[in-house]
């Protein structure tokens, strides 16, 4: 009996570990982007409101090595803020998107770092590799 259990926990651990190897071999690969110029009262803001949304699916890395450039610039409009972003292609400058986001804030909330972050991970998805 004791020769069983054993045999069981082997086979399950076995059955684990291969699970574990299909699930990271799904994962697709994450896309590099890098940051350009965020100016603008509460730019910082905005910038880090987006990152854990966009991290979810790109990568931030150094210009050289990344398929996309995002700038942002922050307007104030009456009591609230809107977020001008520009999607660049780093290789030729070229503006690949160009974005508003609307904040009734001074300061963005984590509903719209997450919208921002999808829609920048889309339109890097979208972007030439070049």
């Amino acid at each position: 009996m004791r020769a069983l259990s054993s045999l069981a926990l082997v086979v399950l651990v076995l059955s684990a570990a291969a699970h574990d190897v299909a699930a990271k071999a799904e994962k697709p690969e994450k896309i590099r982007v890098a940051f350009g110029a965020w100016t603008g009262p509460g730019a910082g803001a905005f910038k880090s409101s987006l990152k854990p949304a966009l991290g979810k699916g790109c990568v931030v890395v150094g210009r050289k090595s990344a398929r996309v450039l995002i700038e942002g610039k922050v307007e104030a409009e009456g009591k609230g803020a809107v977020l001008h972003l520009t999607v660049k292609s780093t290789k030729t400058d070229e503006i690949v998107e160009s974005r508003d986001f609307k904040s009734p804030h001074p300061n963005p909330s984590s509903g719209l770092g997450n919208k921002i972050g999808r829609a920048l991970i889309e339109i890097a998805i979208r972007s030439p590799a070049e």
